[in-house]
């Protein structure tokens, strides 16, 4: 009972003209904080995909809301330390892993965002633009694992 997700991606993923300033990823200067960030920061969880592929299976949609909030916390962490480090293959890896998870929490934005981080970091172009990106999945994930333990213990 495993379906595919299609992630739709922007079409303006990516601004040419953009240049890598290499003093704006240093430790001294970490990821900015919650400045105009657009409004999914305020996005809302929405289980209907994963209670559709569960079909009625309550362990499936407990494991599944157990694994994310187990895993996911972990690969941000890992991925603003990628992003410190300027490994940016590895942040691509991170970005382009964790991506599909948020289909099954009802968070395309965060997938859009994750895809952009993933694009950037495999181009090496808009480096600038990721500090923002990162925040932006952090602060929605935040929210997210808020939504999601109250899910959980419904469920339970």
């Amino acid at each position: 009972m495993k379906r595919l997700f299609k992630l739709k991606k922007k079409s303006d993923m990516t601004e040419p003209g953009n240049s890598f300033q290499k003093n704006n990823l240093s430790k001294e200067n970490p990821l900015p904080e919650n400045k105009s960030l657009p409004d999914q920061l305020d996005a809302k969880i929405d289980l209907s995909y994963l209670k559709e592929i569960a079909d009625g299976n309550d362990a499936f949609i407990i494991e599944m809301i157990e694994m994310f909030l187990q895993k996911t916390p972990e690969a941000l962490e890992k991925m603003n330390e990628s992003f410190q480090k300027q490994n940016w293959e590895e942040l691509r890896l991170i970005a382009h892993r964790i991506k599909p998870s948020y289909s099954y929490v009802g968070l395309p934005e965060i997938q859009i965002t994750l895809a952009e981080i993933e694009s950037c970091s495999h181009t090496k172009t808009d480096l600038e633009k990721i500090p923002q990106m990162i925040s932006q999945v952090q602060q929605t994930s935040k929210s997210a694992f808020k939504d999601l333990e109250k899910e959980l213990n419904g469920l339970k």
